[in-house]
């Protein structure tokens, strides 16, 4: 990843601290998954150990509520090159990924709701969508 590039996740701040976790748990796989390169190869303490790379680029959380993340995805959709990642109520509620998919086939996208959104792509254009948001404390 380059200085033009960022990665952001946007949560929903009236979640228990719970699905919080659970919602940048899941996004942050998603973007390792779908991001070249957005983890450093390994590296080696002064003893010798070897730890497994991490991510190369910070990843801040953003704190938001339930109707901005539905915006904001719905906005960053229409913006070339981003990575949109969005974790819905239905997502965390099923449990498997089978009954998910089942969930989401039955469900318009207007009856969604929207608990996160992880957003990867060009920096000005992350920053139009979620310059308004504060850091999540």
């Amino acid at each position: 990843m380059n200085s033009e590039r960022k990665c952001v996740i946007a949560v929903a701040g009236d979640l228990p601290v719970g699905l919080i976790l659970n919602a940048v748990a899941v996004l942050s796989v998603a973007i390792g998954h779908r991001v070249e390169n957005i983890t450093g190869g390994d590296v080696r303490d002064a003893s010798g150990q070897i730890h497994v790379g991490i991510v190369n680029i910070p990843i801040p959380i953003l704190k938001a509520t339930a109707s901005e993340v539905k915006a904001i995805r719905a906005q960053a959709l229409s913006a070339a090159d981003l990575l949109v990642v969005g974790m819905t109520e239905t997502a965390q509620s099923a449990r498997v990924y089978e009954e998910y998919a089942v969930q989401m086939s039955e469900t318009m996208e207007e009856y969604l709701v929207y608990r996160a959104v992880a957003l990867c792509g060009d920096k000005k254009a992350i920053n139009k969508l979620t310059g308004s948001l504060s850091l999540y404390r």
